[in-house]
C-alpha cells in the first residue's frame, strides 16, 4: 500500500498565482479565435509548449468549478466578504455554495421549528387536558334530564381514564349500558334508576351513593366500595360483588338472584325482604345485618359470618350453611327447611332457634317436639304437597343457576 505524498511549498510551480491569472484571462475570452491566440501567448510567456499548456488549460476548465478562493483576510469584513463572494468565487461555485446554505438554513429551520413545536406541546399539555376536561363536562351537564346520551356515556368513560373524580355526580335515570367507570370515584353520586345493566364498577368508590331502583343486571362491582350506598329495589340479578364493601348499605328489596357476594363485607347492612335466591354468599360478613323476610332460598352461605343477624321469618329452604356461623342470630320464625349440612351446634347458637321450621328429622336432632300438622287443601294430602313444593324449588334453583 502506498504512502501518501506531502507536497511542501517548495514543490509548488514558482509563478503559481501568475498561471491561474493566465488561465483565468483565457477562461474569460469568449471568442474563440482570441481565446487561441491569448493561450499560444500565455505558453510562450510561461515557455510551455502550446499543446502541454491547452491541456493545462482544459484541465483548469474542468476544475474550475471545485476550486473557492482563500477567504478574506479580515474576516469580520462585510464589504471583505461580499468583494470576495462576487469577485473572487467563480458563478458556479457561488451557486452552489448558495444552494448548500439554503438547504443548510431549511434543515436547521425545520429542525428548529420541530423542537419548538415539541416543546410548545408539552407546556400546552396542561391547558389542553383542562379544556378536553371542559368540553368532557359540559356534555354531561347538557344531557343532563335525557335518559339516552351515547356523548355522555363516551364523557365519562374519558373523564374515568383521567382519573377525574365523579363524587356528587347526577346521573339519575340515565341509561349507561356497559359504561366502564372501573376505579371511579362516585362519592355520593345520584344514579337512582339508571340502566347500568353489565357496567364495569369493579374497584369503585360508590360510598353513600343513591342507587334506589337502579338495574345493576350483571353488572361487575367486584371490590367496589358501597359503604351506606342506598340500593332500595334495585336489580342486581346476576351481579359480581365478590369482595365488595356494603358495610351499612341499604337493600330493602332488591333483586340478588345468583349474585356473586364471595368475601363480601355486609356488617350491618340491612336486606329486609331482599330476594337472595341461590346467591354465593360464601364467606361473607353478615354480621349485624338485617336479613328479615329476606329469600335466600338455595343460597350459598357456606363460611359466612351471620353473627348478630337478623334472620326472623327468613326463608332459608335449600340454602348451604356449612361452617356458617351462627352465634346470637335472630332465627324467629326463620325457614331452615331442607338446609344443608347444617349442625345442632350451630342452630342452638343462635338466639330463638326453638321457633324456627325446620325438617322432622332435625328437630329430633334438636330435641323439639314435632311440628302441629296443618290443615291443607282437600285435594291435596300431606305428603303430596311437601313433595310438590321441594320439587318446585329445586327445579327453579337448577334452572337459574344455569342461566348465563
Amino acid at each position: 500500500m502506498s504512502k501518501p505524498v506531502n507536497v511542501s511549498k517548495k514543490q509548488i510551480p514558482k509563478g503559481w498565482e501568475n498561471l491561474r491569472v493566465g488561465l483565468e484571462r483565457i477562461s474569460n475570452e469568449n471568442d474563440p479565435l482570441l481565446r487561441e491566440i491569448i493561450l499560444q501567448e500565455e505558453a510562450t510567456r510561461f515557455k510551455k509548449p502550446v499543446n502541454d499548456y491547452r491541456q493545462l488549460f482544459e484541465s483548469y476548465k474542468k476544475n474550475k468549478a471545485e476550486f473557492l478562493p482563500a477567504y478574506p483576510q479580515h474576516r469580520w469584513s462585510v464589504m471583505e466578504w461580499w468583494l470576495w463572494f462576487f469577485n473572487e468565487v467563480t458563478p458556479i461555485k457561488r451557486n452552489e455554495l448558495l444552494k448548500n446554505s439554503f438547504l443548510t438554513l431549511i434543515e436547521k429551520g425545520v429542525l428548529i421549528t420541530g423542537a419548538f413545536a415539541f416543546v410548545k406541546w408539552v407546556m400546552e399539555a396542561p391547558q389542553r387536558k383542562r379544556q378536553e376536561q371542559y368540553q368532557a363536562w359540559q356534555i354531561i351537564h347538557l344531557a343532563k334530564g335525557e335518559e339516552v346520551s351515547g356523548a355522555r356515556k363516551q364523557a365519562l368513560e374519558d373523564l374515568n381514564r383521567q382519573k377525574v373524580s365523579f363524587a356528587g355526580l347526577s346521573c339519575e335515570r340515565a341509561v349507561l349500558q356497559e359504561i366502564n367507570l372501573e376505579k371511579a370515584n362516585l362519592y355520593r353520586a345520584n344514579l337512582k334508576n339508571a340502566n347500568l345493566k353489565g357496567a364495569n364498577l369493579s374497584d369503585a368508590i360508590l360510598w353513600n351513593s343513591h342507587l334506589s331502583n337502579a338495574d345493576l343486571t350483571r353488572a361487575n362491582l367486584k371490590g367496589a366500595n358501597l359503604m351506606g350506598a342506598n340500593l332500595n329495589d334495585a336489580n342486581l340479578n346476576d351481579a359480581n360483588l365478590s369482595g365488595a364493601n356494603l358495610n351499612g348499605a341499604i337493600l330493602w328489596n332488591a333483586l340478588l338472584w345468583n349474585t356473586n357476594f364471595n368475601g363480601a363485607i355486609l356488617w350491618n347492612a340491612r336486606l329486609t325482604n331482599a330476594q337472595l335466591f341461590v346467591a354465593d354468599l360464601s364467606g361473607a360478613d353478615l354480621s349485624d345485618a338485617d336479613l328479615s323476610d329476606a329469600d335466600l332460598s338455595g343460597a350459598d352461605l357456606s363460611h359466612a359470618n351471620l353473627s348478630h343477624a337478623n334472620l326472623s321469618r327468613a326463608n332459608l329452604s335449600h340454602a348451604n350453611l356449612s361452617r356458617a356461623n351462627l352465634s346470637h342470630a335472630n332465627l324467629s320464625h326463620a325457614n331452615l327447611s331442607c338446609a344443608s349440612f347444617l349442625e345442632v351446634e350451630q342452630v342452638k347458637a343462635a338466639k330463638s332457634w326453638k321457633e324456627a321450621l325446620y325438617n322432622e328429622d332435625f328437630r329430633q336432632l334438636l330435641g323439639l317436639p314435632p311440628e302441629p300438622e296443618l290443615e291443607l287443601e282437600p285435594e291435596l294430602e300431606p305428603e303430596t304437597a311437601s313433595i310438590n313444593y321441594h320439587q318446585m324449588v329445586q327445579q327453579e334453583i337448577e334452572r337459574v343457576r344455569k342461566l348465563p
